[in-house]
């Protein structure tokens, strides 16, 4: 998790959308910026950063 901002909370029985976009592949990473929606209203946006790791050190996953 790079980066999130909330701007509004949601309540037991919310129908809430995921918006999901790859922003970035590197050679060992992709960042993916989510947005989370209630009908019209952006409830919150984030950005996340997944780092592909083997034998706990980072690696190529031959995705760019």
């Amino acid at each position: 998790l790079t980066d999130i901002n909330f701007y509004s909370g949601a309540v037991l029985g919310d129908f809430l959308e995921l918006e999901a976009t790859i922003t970035k592949i590197g050679i060992k990473s992709i960042t993916v910026q989510v947005k989370v929606f209630n009908g019209s209203d952006t409830m919150a946006e984030g950005e996340f950063k997944f780092v592909t790791f083997l034998n706990g050190k980072p690696f190529r996953h031959n995705l760019s």
